[in-house]
C-alpha cells in the first residue's frame, strides 16, 4: 500500500515468496510474474471456496430424495441408521431431519444469511488487516466447517440444530473470501480492461461450481460424508498455500502501483456535455456529482477532506458512492436467481424426465455444471463489452432481458431430448450469469477506487462486500422460496422458474437509470464525431 515503510513491507512479504527469491535470480518480468501468480491464487483460492458451498445441493437428492414427495408428500420420520437409500423400493429413504423440502431450503438460508450479514463486516476488516492473513484464516474455518457437516454421516448426526448451526457458521467465515480476493484483484490490476481480466478470472466460481459437482458425486449414493471432507481438505490445503505465497500488494515486492482511476480529459477536450445533469449522482459524495462508476470529477471547486493515503473508509461512506445503490440492488435479484440454479439446479434437473426417464442423481449433478460453462462463457463476453464500450449497466440489462425468455423455454422444453436440456441450460447461464459475474467483480473494482474517494483508496474490500452483501440476501431468500414452494405446492418448478424471470426483470429496472445515462452518453459522442467530420 502507498506509503508503507520499508520495514512493513519486508514483514508482508510471504515466507514462500522469501524463499523462493533466496534460491535463484530475480525474474526478469518480475512485476508481471507477481501479477500471474496473485490472479492464479485468488482464482484457486475462490475457486475452492465455491467448490466447498457446492457439495450440499448434490448431497440433498441423499438427504430427501425425489420419491420421498412421491410416496408420501411429507414424511413424518426417516430411518435411524447412517445409510440412506435410492428409494427404489419405494420406501422414503431420507436422512435424520430432513423429511421435507422445506427442511432443505433452512440449510440454504441458514448459510446464506450468516454470509450476507457476516460480509458487511467483512469488508470493513479486510480494509483494515493484511489480507493474506485475513484469508488464511478464513478458508481454514470453512475447511473445519465443511468437514463437520461430513462427519454427520460418520458419526449418525440427525439433529436439525446441528445442520443449521454449522451451516450459519459456515457462511459467516465464507464471507471473508469475496471481498478479500477482489481487492487483491484491483491492487494488482488497474483501470483499462478490468472488465475483460475480472471476467475471465470470475469464472472461479464456475470451475468451483463444476469441480464442487462432480467431487461430491462420487461418494453421494455410497458415504456421502466424504462429499463434504474431501473439499474440506482441499481448501484447508490452499490456505496453506495462501499463506506461503500471496503477494496482497505490489509495493510489498518493490513493484509500482497500478494505476487506480482514469485520468481526467484534458481542458480542451469536448466532454462538457459528459458531465452535465444527465450524469448527477444519485448520492453525491464529498460535493461531487460524477455520473455512473468510474466518471470522474473535474470540478476545481471541490476538495476532498484530508486523509491519510492508507485510511479505509467508512461503510456509510462507500454506500453514498456513485452507483453503489442501483448495482447493490440489481445484484440483490440477479444473485437470488443465481443461488436458486448454485443449490436447486441438481434436483431440478433429476425431476425433469427426458425421454420418460429420471436422470440419476451423480448424472444429474454432473450436467448441472452446464450451467457454469455457459456462465463463464457469459462473464468473460460481457468484461470485453464493457472494456470496449465503458456501458456495463446497457450491457448486463440486456443479458438480463434476454435471459427471461430463455428461462420460459428452457422450463417449457428442457425434457424434450437431452440435447435441448444441456444446450438450454448453458444459455441460460451465459445470460443469468454474465451481469452476475461482471457486477461482483469490475464493477465493484471501479467503484471501489471511484475518483469520489481521492486519496481514499482503500475502500475495495468495503464496496465489494456491500455489494455482494446485499446481494447475498438476495441469494439467502431466493433458495428458502423454493424450499417452500416445493413442500406446499403442485407442479412447483414452474413456480420457481417464475421467481426467476420476476427477478431478472428486477435487476435490469434497478440499472435502468445508469443505462438511460450510458446510452445518452453514447448518443452525445456519435453527434459529437459526426459533427468533426
Amino acid at each position: 500500500m502507498m506509503g508503507q515503510s520499508k520495514e512493513t513491507r519486508t514483514r508482508n512479504v510471504p515466507l514462500g515468496i522469501s524463499l523462493v527469491r533466496s534460491l535463484g535470480p530475480r525474474c526478469v518480468h518480475r512485476e508481471a510474474a507477481y501479477k500471474a501468480l496473485a490472479a492464479a491464487l485468488t482464482f484457486f483460492t475462490y475457486m475452492t471456496y465455491h467448490m466447498s458451498r457446492k457439495a450440499i445441493s448434490v448431497v440433498k437428492t441423499e438427504w430427501y430424495p425425489d420419491n420421498c414427495s412421491k410416496v408420501n408428500h411429507t414424511v413424518t420420520a426417516c430411518p435411524t441408521s447412517n445409510t440412506t437409500g435410492s428409494g427404489d423400493d419405494g420406501v422414503c429413504d431420507c436422512w435424520g431431519p430432513f423429511t421435507n423440502d422445506s427442511k432443505l431450503g433452512d440449510l440454504d438460508f441458514a448459510f446464506l444469511l450468516g454470509y450476507a450479514v457476516a460480509m458487511f463486516a467483512s469488508g470493513q476488516i479486510g480494509d483494515r488487516v493484511n489480507l493474506r492473513y485475513f484469508l488464511f484464516v478464513g478458508m481454514t474455518l470453512t475447511a473445519l466447517f465443511t468437514s463437520l457437516l461430513g462427519l454427520a454421516y460418520f458419526y449418525n448426526i440427525q439433529h436439525m440444530w446441528f445442520f443449521v448451526l454449522i451451516n450459519t457458521l459456515g457462511g459467516m467465515v465464507q464471507s471473508t473470501g469475496w471481498p478479500a480476493v477482489v481487492a487483491i484483484m484491483a491492487n494488482w490490476f488497474g483501470v483499462g480492461n478490468r472488465g475483460f481480466i475480472l471476467g475471465l478470472w470470475n469464472s472461479h466460481t464456475s470451475f468451483g461450481n463444476i469441480i464442487g459437482a462432480i467431487i461430491p458425486a462420487v461418494w453421494v449414493h455410497h458415504a456421502w460424508g466424504w462429499s463434504f471432507i474431501v473439499p474440506g481438505l482441499i481448501v484447508a490445503g490452499m490456505a496453506v498455500i495462501v499463506l506461503l505465497f500471496l503477494v496482497v500488494d505490489p509495493e510489498d515486492v518493490d513493484c509500482p502501483p497500478t494505476q487506480q482511476h482514469l485520468p481526467p480529459p484534458s481542458s480542451g477536450a469536448n466532454v462538457t456535455a459528459d458531465t452535465n445533469s444527465d450524469t448527477e449522482a444519485l448520492f453525491p459524495v464529498n460535493g461531487s456529482s460524477p455520473g455512473g462508476y468510474g466518471a470522474v470529477n473535474t470540478s476545481p471547486d471541490v476538495s476532498p477532506p484530508a486523509r491519510t493515503a492508507n485510511s479505509a473508509v467508512g461503510f456509510f461512506a462507500a454506500f453514498k458512492i456513485p452507483g453503489v445503490l442501483e448495482y447493490s440492488l440489481c445484484l440483490f435479484f440477479s444473485k437470488l436467481v443465481n443461488y436458486i440454479f448454485l443449490y436447486w439446479l441438481p434436483p431440478y434437473v433429476h425431476a425433469v424426465k427426458v425421454h420418460g426417464h429420471f436422470l440419476t442423481p451423480e448424472k444429474s449433478a454432473f450436467f448441472s455444471s452446464l450451467f457454469d460453462v455457459g456462465g463463464i462463457v457469459g462473464g468473460v463476453l460481457l468484461g470485453i463489452f464493457s472494456d470496449r464500450t465503458g456501458a456495463s449497466a446497457t450491457g448486463s440489462v440486456a443479458m438480463l432481458l434476454l435471459g427471461i425468455p430463455v428461462l420460459y423455454v428452457f422450463n417449457a422444453y428442457g425434457g424434450e431430448s437431452l440435447a435441448a436440456l444441456l444446450s438450454l441450460m448453458a444459455l441460460t447461464g451465459l445470460l443469468l450469469n454474465g451481469p452476475y459475474s461482471l457486477i461482483t467483480t469490475a464493477v465493484a473494482a471501479d467503484l471501489g477506487t471511484h475518483e469520489a474517494l481521492q486519496n481514499d483508496v482503500n475502500a475495495k474490500a468495503t464496496v465489494a462486500a456491500i455489494i455482494d452483501g446485499t446481494g447475498s440476501i438476495g441469494a439467502a431468500l431466493g433458495p428458502y422460496l423454493v424450499g417452500i414452494i416445493l413442500q406446499e405446492v403442485n407442479n412447483p418448478w414452474q413456480y420457481v422458474v417464475h421467481i426467476c424471470m420476476a427477478s431478472s426483470l428486477l435487476s435490469a429496472v434497478f440499472l435502468s437509470r445508469i443505462t438511460y445515462k450510458e446510452l445518452s452518453l453514447w448518443r452525445r459522442r456519435s453527434r459529437g464525431h459526426h459533427s468533426l467530420q
